[in-house]
């Protein structure tokens, strides 16, 4: 019966007509039916603020990161290619390594050529 009392409470919090004889089940779709644009205005409300919180956490993203130049490393291969590394530090194979302290690693340079390295760019015959 505390239930019923609560649905019942429920459905008068949200005016709604409840007839004599209705069942709990009724008396819950008819509060369900009630709610409806309540909640949907609720998740629309949510939904801007979130989009608003989103937009000054990228602002806030942008503010914060700085650009930093990289001076990119020049190395030419036993064949006479050059190769420009485009990051400033990167892992291969599994070790972290500092761009500018692996031109004086010929063996590192030969397996990222060899390995076809992303951040290694081959550079055009001038």
């Amino acid at each position: 019966m505390s239930t019923d009392n609560t649905l019942i409470a429920k459905a008068q919090e949200l005016q709604i007509e409840v007839p004599e004889n209705a069942t709990e089940k009724e008396i819950v779709d008819l509060i369900k039916v009630a709610e409806h644009p309540i909640l949907t205005e609720n998740l629309a409300e949510a939904n801007e603020i979130i989009l608003g919180l989103e937009d000054d956490l990228k602002a806030e993203i942008q503010k914060n990161t700085k650009k930093v130049p990289v001076d990119l490393l020049l190395y030419k291969s036993k064949k006479g290619i050059s190769y420009e590394l485009k990051v400033p530090s990167f892992r291969f194979q599994g070790e972290k390594h500092i761009s500018k302290e692996v031109n004086t690693n010929v063996e590192l340079m030969e397996a990222l050529i060899k390995a076809k390295f992303i951040h290694l760019k081959q550079l055009e015959d001038e």
